[in-house]
């Protein structure tokens, strides 16, 4: 199904990219050369791109969206089977609401990565390939001249989620920590308003709060950074477009049609770098929840199948005989009670 799912991206963004190229041909032939004969055939390429790009969006979303939530239920039982199997001094070590915060959240992130945040990355890759393959055929000299900027983006952009993917992992381990204590707190609340302790535990809130801000603020900053980089390069781009594909339309060396198609082309290959900018974080987000699934499913449990030894057909009594339990206070015995019992069971 995610194949498929590659599939129907593919062919969505193919279709998206017919309607700028028919732009060249309805300036040059249809309103330049008059030639309106080829304007119908025109319009129903367009008909039929717009179809293709509606189905397949539905498409899309209905597949991925699917498969998104389906494997997400699929790792929750997975991660909660392997802490089951854990020893109790892992338990002792961390909060419940902790264990349980890293059962349920840290694998939403699959939702971005198979569902939208799918969609954008492997969308947007393809639209650049095929939009720069194109714009190599319109004029290569005006492409160079666009690319320097934007591969400097890109440059710039894979620094920038090297340096926030930690960030969100040690933020959802913070959160985690704060939410298992906010949980302990208010199960507990009779005990903390018999000591007279909320000052405290509000203290302690509040640092954990002050920590999650702390790298909230640092993540958002370096998504601005990129964000505000790749509104920047659409600026550069669009000027050098203006200036240079005008010189080389008075020299002749461009048709005003294929100028047209060039500028919007080059607005669909810019789209998706400034898509993934916006979603680059939330991927970043998602595969750091996942590295935290990923320490629980390796941690090692204590279940040992060495000693594990499966019992096939059982047919045999067990006895118990003068079995007795003595209930004492000091000296004193309070209670002694004996008895037999003969079960038998198949």
């Amino acid at each position: 199904m995610l194949l498929f799912g590659v599939f129907l991206i593919i062919l969505n963004k193919v279709a998206t990219l017919v309607l700028p190229g028919i732009f060249k041909f309805f300036v040059d032939d249809v309103i330049i050369e008059k030639d309106p004969g080829i304007l119908n055939t025109i319009l129903l390429i367009a008909a039929v791109a717009v179809i293709i790009q509606a189905i397949t969006a539905y498409l899309l979303t209905k597949i991925l969206s699917i498969q998104a939530h389906k494997l997400i239920a699929e790792l929750r039982v997975r991660v909660q089977k392997k802490v089951f199997q854990f020893p109790i001094g892992y338990f002792e070590k961390r909060k419940s609401g902790e264990i349980a915060k890293r059962v349920m959240d840290d694998v939403d992130g699959l939702s971005v990565i198979v569902g939208n945040g799918m969609v954008l990355l492997i969308g947007g890759i393809f639209t650049f390939l095929f939009v720069l393959a194109i714009l190599l055929y319109i004029n290569v000299k005006l492409t160079i001249y666009v690319l320097i900027p934007l591969f400097i983006l890109g440059f710039v952009t894979l620094k920038a989620y090297k340096y926030i993917r930690p960030i969100f992992r040690e933020r959802r381990k913070i959160e985690a920590e704060v939410h298992g204590r906010l949980n302990e707190s208010l199960s507990g609340i009779h005990i903390i308003k018999a000591y007279n302790a909320e000052k405290y535990e509000l203290d302690i809130f509040r640092i954990g709060v002050d920590k999650i801000y702390h790298y909230y603020n640092k993540s958002l900053t370096a998504k601005a950074i990129v964000l505000s980089g790749a509104t920047l390069v659409f600026g550069i781009s669009a000027l050098l477009v203006l200036w240079i594909g005008n010189t080389m339309i008075v020299k002749g060396e461009l048709t005003i049609g294929e100028f047209l198609s060039f500028a919007l082309y080059l607005a669909f290959m810019i789209a998706p770098i400034i898509q993934i900018g916006n979603v680059g974080s939330l991927l970043t987000e998602a595969f750091a929840g996942l590295d935290r699934t990923e320490e629980i499913l390796e941690t090692e449990t204590e279940i040992d199948s060495l000693r594990n030894h499966e019992l096939k057909d059982i047919v045999g009594n067990i006895k118990f005989e003068n079995v007795s339990f003595t209930y004492s206070e000091g000296s004193e015995v309070i209670s002694n009670i004996t008895f037999n019992i003969i079960p038998a069971f198949k």
